[in-house]
């Protein structure tokens, strides 16, 4: 044997002794020297390496309780209250695991409110806020306003033969003011839409949940009448949207407090990992 190959097995036993001290099997095998774990000719794994998903949360509440391991398991909740995340061998500060189970929380857009949100995002024809509405008929509540308030439910067959039949007026005033050393034109532009059947419905009501398993709620919607195009458009904005979406954060916290078993020592939080 040369010297280069004694030389060779000396690296390779030095390397060997300074492996770390581990519960995962592991060797230096010669050709590579790299470290190669052992763990796959083990009669069954070392611990757990699962992520669990769903977007029901009494699965993944119930996941949770069956999974949890007593005063190691953390469960992050998102502020934005449409996810959730437990780290089932999560470990405290003194002795931290590794986290490679987990259970995941992913709650889904109910299609009605999916639909609305693709409908707010840019102006709509006549057409196309009709075809909403049909639709939707059976979840949708069209809301008349006056200047004092005054609010008024109408059927939904009349709302839509109001907007069939919309006629745009436009109105332009201008101004123009001279001056020895200055020229200045203001011009204004009023726009008014009308139906032969009346105005058009001021507020939609959508009686839908924003997420699947959650509350069903009722989300309203303002009307507004776009100037500046041949045709008429229209654009919906969902009012109090951030009100909504921070009562079913709301909601699904209360739900998952509720649920998971105090016994089981789970900790808690608010926020995202």
């Amino acid at each position: 044997m040369d010297q280069s190959a004694i030389q060779r097995i000396q690296e390779l036993s030095a390397a060997a002794a300074e492996l770390p001290s581990t519960h995962v099997p592991a060797k230096v095998l010669p050709g590579d020297s790299h470290i190669h774990s052992l763990e796959e000719y083990l009669a069954a794994p070392l611990f757990m390496r699962q992520t669990f998903k769903t977007h029901r949360v009494d699965d993944f509440v119930r996941y949770v309780n069956v999974e949890a391991v007593p005063e190691e398991t953390g469960l992050f909740i998102s502020p934005d209250g449409d996810k959730a995340t437990a780290i089932i061998d999560y470990g405290v500060h003194k002795t931290p695991k590794w986290g490679h189970h987990r259970a995941k929380l992913a709650l889904q857009p109910t299609p009605a409110y999916e639909a609305l949100l693709a409908l707010c995002a840019e102006p709509v024809t006549q057409r196309g806020l009709i075809d909403w509405l049909e639709d939707w008929r059976d979840a949708i509540a069209p809301i008349m306003a006056d200047d004092d308030g005054n609010e008024e439910i109408i059927s939904l067959s009349k709302a839509i033969a109001k907007l069939r039949r919309i006629n745009i007026k436009a109105k332009v005033e201008s101004g123009h003011e001279e001056g020895n050393f200055r020229g200045s034109r203001t011009t204004m532009e009023e726009v008014e839409a009308t139906s032969v059947d009346g105005d058009p419905p001021a507020y939609f009501d959508l009686s839908s949940a924003l997420y699947e398993d959650t509350q069903v709620r009722d989300i309203r919607s303002r009307l507004a009448l776009l100037s500046g195009a041949e045709k008429p458009m229209f654009q919906l904005r969902i009012m109090g949207h951030d009100y909504l979406k921070k009562a079913v954060a709301t909601e699904l916290e209360d739900r998952i407090r509720a649920g998971v078993n105090p016994g089981h020592g789970v900790r808690i939080f608010v926020g995202n990992v």
